[in-house]
């Protein structure tokens, strides 16, 4: 979509965003066109995966509320929690991916904060192992942090399931949700995924490094399995009896990353694997691991002190460490 039709678009969305009906003859006097104009500007809404109810003589409507993520909020309230840290905020309506919109970044300057980039919608969302992402509009939590280290690439080893115990910790102690963690990188819920962490690395493999955390939340979202992957999944809002707006989820969401970036590179994973052992929804179960076309099946341990799986093989423990891996348990 053009920069001026996705503008259009999303100050005509911003104007239905309450969930209310509005008439052609408002919106056309709020946004300063004629109502044909109106309704030519509905039917792109289309392409950005919104439909738009019209209601007979009386208007049109959202089929539920959208929230979008208020930036200037986000900004002052992880300031306040953490005003030792200078932390760029910023939103964009859409991008491809977060990840890829901050990797860009990181080639094309040398001067660079630390920065929070979230989207109120991607159009190639990624997952691990070349996954899709399903990134619908304003309804989840889609953000990706650039974090400048000295580490070197081995230094980061259990990195993203440090990040993972954080969010599972974050979601019970904010939301009263009972999450668990899935090696590597997955947050769950009941057996369903609820959120993903792709972390990808920019540098030299002695340090220091660029490194982009993206993580993936889902918020609101009703749809009961992930497309195009049909992965089944879940949503905060579908578990917590508590406020789950989205930009107060994503300000503990922040907040909770940023804190673990901080003591992962002072400790590494060491201070996180008792804390990811206790939240491991596969522990002591049989497994199957595959990965590079070979599999192998066993009974799961937990991991070690490098985040690498642990898996006990007829008696021998055998250790695998993240990569293009599926983990899934044997029926």
């Amino acid at each position: 979509m053009r920069d001026k039709d996705l503008e259009e678009s999303f100050e005509l969305i911003s104007m239905l965003a309450d969930g209310g009906i509005h008439s052609g003859t408002e919106l056309a006097v709020a946004l300063g066109v004629s109502r044909a104009a109106v309704w030519k500007r509905i039917g792109k809404l289309g392409a950005l995966g919104v439909d738009v109810i019209k209601v007979r003589s009386l208007g049109y409507k959202l089929p539920r509320p959208i929230e979008f993520l208020d930036v200037a909020i986000l900004q002052k309230h992880l300031s306040t929690l953490m005003p030792d840290l200078a932390v760029s905020v910023e939103v964009a309506k859409q991008v491809d991916s977060t990840n890829l919109a901050l990797l860009r970044r990181t080639r094309s300057t040398d001067d660079l904060v630390v920065t929070c980039l979230l989207a109120e919608q991607q159009t190639s969302g990624r997952g691990r192992r070349g996954k899709a992402w399903y990134s619908p509009l304003g309804e989840n939590v889609y953000l990706s942090i650039l974090w400048q280290t000295e580490l070197s690439v081995a230094k980061l080893n259990g990195l993203s399931l440090a990040l993972g115990v954080v969010i599972a910790t974050m979601l019970s102690d904010v939301f009263g949700i009972n999450a668990q963690l899935k090696w590597p990188n997955d947050v769950l819920v009941k057996d369903k995924k609820v959120a993903g962490i792709l972390v990808e690395v920019d540098g030299v493999i002695e340090g220091p490094l660029r490194v982009v955390v993206g993580l993936g939340l889902n918020v609101s979202t009703e749809r009961e399995t992930t497309e195009p992957n049909g992965h089944d999944w879940t949503s905060v809002q579908a578990h917590s009896e508590r406020s789950a707006s989205r930009t107060h989820v994503a300000l503990n969401v922040m907040s909770s990353l940023l804190t673990a970036l901080s003591e992962f590179e002072r400790n590494g994973f060491r201070t996180f694997r008792q804390r990811w052992m206790a939240l491991d929804a596969y522990a002591g179960m049989p497994v199957q691991v595959t990965f590079h076309e070979h599999s192998v099946a066993g009974m799961a341990l937990g991991v070690d002190e490098d985040g690498a799986l642990m898996i006990d093989v007829d008696g021998v423990v055998q250790t695998i460490s993240s990569g293009e891996v599926s983990l899934r348990v044997r029926a």
